[in-house]
């Protein structure tokens, strides 16, 4: 399976994708705005299995950068069979 991870470093994110890696046969591209957050999470899931990792730094609120981080997925991977966003605002 072939899935874009918005927002990777997020806690729910990680949490996902550990489960999704878990399941076998995962390929993965990851979306994140700190890159040694986002390295050291690729690391971790190559480490529990994935097929293939890539990853693509950026910070969300750049709007004008959603279209190029979706094609640069689909080039990495071949396909999309899912997207997970997890990306928000917390308030206080």
């Amino acid at each position: 399976m072939e899935v874009l991870v918005i927002d990777a470093t997020s806690a729910i994110a990680t949490a996902t994708a550990r489960q999704l890696v878990a399941s076998g046969d995962m390929e993965l591209h990851l979306v994140a705005r700190n890159s040694d957050r986002l390295e050291a999470l690729a690391e971790e899931l190559k480490i529990r299995g994935a097929v293939k990792i890539s990853t693509h730094l950026l910070d969300l609120v750049s709007f004008g950068h959603h279209e190029e981080c979706v094609s640069q997925a689909i080039a990495n991977l071949g396909q999309l069979d899912l997207a997970l966003i997890c990306h928000g605002s917390l308030g206080d």
